[in-house]
C-alpha cells in the first residue's frame, strides 16, 4: 500500500461523514483526489455546469441530511453564487473542495495544510454540519492534495444536540397548556428523521391548526385537515391572526426573521435553536422534544378551536386560482406514483408549490435563494442519488444548467422526467428523448409513460412548441 496523502485524507474524511460520491467540474478532481477517491470507492458524478453540480450536491446534503461534496476549480466559485446561496438558505451541509477560493458566500473557508489535513477536514465537515448547517469551502491546491499525510481517526460529526431539560419541557407544557388558541409553526427541523411522525402526534392530540415554513412544506402533509398553509399565505395569516400562542417548533432564526406572525402573540419554542424572546423554550432535537411533552399535555384541556373554522380557512386556501403550469403539476400530482418528487425552476416555483400537494417532508424541492437557472433537473439528479428508488419530476427553464443536469442524468441511467414549461431553444440534449405534453390530457399519457423510463426523458410542455418525438 502506498502512502497516505492529503487527498487520501479528505476523501476518507467525506466518506465517514456520509457523503458516498463526489459531484465534479472540470479537471479539479485529478490526481491525487480522484485516485484516493477511486481507491475508497467514492464514486465521482461529473455535472459540466458550476451553478448546476452545486445545486447537485446540496440537494443531496438536504436530503441525506449528511454532508455531500462538489469539487471543483476556484475560478469558477463565482458562478456558482446563486447555488452557495441557496445551500446557505436551506441550510444545507455542503462541502465545497477546490483548488483556490475567491470572495464567497459562505459559512466557512478552510484551507488544508498538509501537515494536519485530518484536522482540518475534520474542521470543515462539524462547520458544515454544526446549527445552522451550510456550506463550507474547503481548499487544498493540487500540490497539496499530492502531499503525504498522516491519517488519524477525527471525529467528522458535531456533537449531538442537549437533552432538553426536564423544567423547560415543563414550561413550554404550561405555556401551551395554558393557551385557548394556539397555533403550531412547523420549521426546517421538522423536515428531519422522526419529526413529521411526532408533529402529525402533537397536532392531532391536542389538536391545533398546523403553519408549515417553506422548507418544511410536508412536514404535514398538505390534505391534512390541521394544515393551514405556508408562513406568508394568506391562509396561514388567518389561523395566526386568530390565536393567542403560536408554538414555534424547529423553527430557526431566518425563517423567524420579521418576525413573521402577528406583533404581540405570546410565542413558545423548540428545537435545536430556540428562538430569542420566546415566553417559553425548549432546546433540543424537536422530536425528542415532542415526544417528552407528549405525557405532559395528555390531560389538559383541548383548545378552543372548532373544526369547522379551520375547515373554512383552509377552503379560502384551496379557493385561490391556479395557474397552467399549477394546474400542470396538479396532473402530475395525481398521475404519478406514491412518493413521487418534485423539483421547479425559479421562473415556476410559485405555480408548482400552488399547484402541488406536498405529503412527505421532501417531495417539493423548491430554489431557496434567487437567480438559481437549472436548479430543478439539478435537484432531480441530487434527489435520484440519494433517494434512488423515488421517482423525481422537475419543471424546469431550457438553459445550460438544465442540460449540464441531463446528461448528466443519463450517462448515469437516472430516471428522471423534465416538463419543459420555459425558456429558448431546444429542451433536451442529444440523446435524451422528447415527448409532447403541451396541454394536461397529453401530459397524463406522456407522464404515465415517461416515468416508466430507465433514463431522463423531457416532456415539452411550453405553449405553442413545437411537437416533440414519442417516448
Amino acid at each position: 500500500m502506498g502512502r497516505t496523502t492529503v487527498g487520501d485524507v479528505v476523501v476518507d474524511g467525506l466518506l465517514r461523514a456520509g457523503a458516498a460520491r463526489i459531484v465534479t467540474v472540470g479537471a479539479v478532481f485529478a490526481g491525487a483526489l480522484a485516485g484516493a477517491a477511486r481507491r475508497l470507492d467514492v464514486a465521482p458524478v461529473p455535472v459540466e455546469s458550476p451553478p448546476a453540480a452545486c445545486a447537485v450536491a446540496a440537494v443531496a446534503a438536504r436530503l441525506a441530511d449528511a454532508p455531500a461534496a462538489v469539487a471543483l476549480p476556484g475560478g469558477a466559485l463565482a458562478e456558482a453564487g446563486a447555488a452557495l446561496a441557496h445551500a446557505a438558505a436551506d441550510r444545507a451541509p455542503l462541502i465545497v473542495v477546490t483548488d483556490a477560493a475567491p470572495a464567497v458566500s459562505a459559512k466557512g473557508v478552510v484551507t488544508v495544510e498538509p501537515a494536519s489535513a485530518a484536522h482540518w477536514t475534520a474542521h470543515a465537515l462539524q462547520l458544515a454540519q454544526a446549527e445552522p448547517p451550510g456550506p463550507v469551502v474547503l481548499v487544498a491546491p493540487a500540490a497539496a492534495m499530492a502531499s503525504p499525510a498522516v491519517p488519524l481517526a477525527t471525529g467528522v460529526r458535531p456533537p449531538p444536540p442537549p437533552a432538553p431539560s426536564p423544567a423547560a419541557l415543563d414550561a413550554l407544557a404550561r405555556a401551551i397548556a395554558g393557551a385557548e388558541r394556539p397555533v403550531a409553526v412547523a420549521g426546517r427541523e421538522c423536515r428531519r428523521r422522526d419529526a413529521p411522525a411526532w408533529l402529525r402526534a402533537f397536532a392531532e392530540a391536542l389538536p391545533v391548526p398546523v403553519v408549515v415554513t417553506p422548507s418544511a412544506r410536508g412536514a404535514l402533509p398538505d390534505p391534512h385537515p390541521l394544515t393551514v398553509g405556508v408562513l406568508g399565505s394568506a391562509a396561514a395569516a388567518a389561523a395566526l391572526g386568530r390565536s393567542d400562542l403560536i408554538v414555534a417548533l424547529g423553527v430557526d432564526a431566518a425563517e423567524a426573521a420579521g418576525p413573521p406572525w402577528p406583533p404581540g402573540v405570546s410565542v413558545a419554542s423548540a428545537g435545536r435553536t430556540p428562538l430569542g424572546g420566546a415566553a417559553a423554550s425548549a432546546q433540543g432535537d424537536v422530536a425528542v422534544v415532542l415526544e417528552e411533552l407528549a405525557p405532559r399535555l395528555r390531560d389538559r384541556a383541548r383548545p378552543d378551536w372548532d373544526v369547522a373554522e379551520i375547515e373554512g380557512i383552509r377552503r379560502a386556501a384551496v379557493a385561490a386560482p391556479v395557474s397552467r403550469v399549477g394546474r400542470l403539476a396538479a396532473v402530475a400530482r395525481d398521475v404519478a406514483p406514491a412518493g413521487v418528487v418534485a423539483c421547479a425552476d425559479p421562473a415556476c416555483a410559485a405555480d408548482v408549490a400552488a399547484g402541488w400537494q406536498a405529503v412527505g417532508a421532501d417531495d417539493l424541492l423548491l430554489p431557496a435563494a434567487p437567480g438559481l437557472a437549472g436548479f430543478a433537473a439539478a435537484a432531480a439528479v441530487g434527489s435520484r442519488l440519494v433517494r434512488p428508488a423515488a421517482p423525481v419530476v422537475a419543471f424546469a427553464e431550457t438553459g445550460a444548467g438544465t442540460a449540464a443536469s441531463l446528461e448528466a442524468a443519463a450517462r448515469l441511467g437516472l430516471a428522471i422526467v423534465a416538463v419543459v414549461v420555459a425558456g429558448r431553444g431546444s429542451p433536451a440534449p442529444p440523446g435524451v428523448p422528447i415527448a409532447d405534453a403541451l396541454d394536461e390530457t397529453a401530459l397524463r399519457s406522456a407522464l404515465d409513460r415517461a416515468l416508466a423510463a430507465r433514463g431522463p426523458v423531457v416532456l415539452e410542455a411550453r405553449p405553442g412548441a413545437a411537437r416533440g418525438t414519442t417516448v
